[in-house]
């Protein structure tokens, strides 16, 4: 187990960090990030696992998980943590519950949409539109 940590601290080098300026409701997040999703799931991709204490799929509300790049061994050590801990209030980790965001990054950035790559984009507009579609059940006669 510590080979394969070991090694992967050692590819952090090799992974490219992007700019990018994140508006929520309430604040704007600008930084270098080397990881970040928004979902509305305990699961991300099958790499990362939410709390389900922090994750509530009926609240209209999105979750925002934004991973710094770090500087030196010791941020890298502190993400790991976070992410392994579930325990997201660090200084490299950001973690909040938005029901909308918008993301100013460079376009030639990569993209995923539900695990399938998509074209970059400079802006990006994400809202949850709670209760926006309703299932009726036909009745039984």
């Amino acid at each position: 187990y510590l080979a394969y940590l070991l090694e992967s601290v050692q590819e952090l080098s090799q992974i490219k960090k992007e700019h990018i300026r994140i508006e929520l409701e309430d604040r704007v997040i600008e930084d270098d990030f080397l990881f970040g999703a928004v979902s509305n799931s305990t699961s991300v991709g099958g790499i990362l696992t939410l709390d389900p204490k922090q994750v509530d799929m009926r609240d209209g509300q999105f979750e925002l998980l934004l991973v710094r790049a770090p500087k030196d061994i010791v941020e890298v050590s502190e993400c790991i943590w976070a992410l392994r801990s579930q325990k997201y209030n660090c200084a490299m980790i950001t973690f909040v519950s938005t029901s909308s965001l918008r993301i100013l990054a460079d376009s030639a950035m990569p993209w995923t949409l539900d695990g399938e790559r998509a074209e970059g984009q400079s802006e990006i507009l994400v809202d949850n539109l709670h209760h926006a579609v309703q299932i009726v059940r036909k009745a039984q006669s």
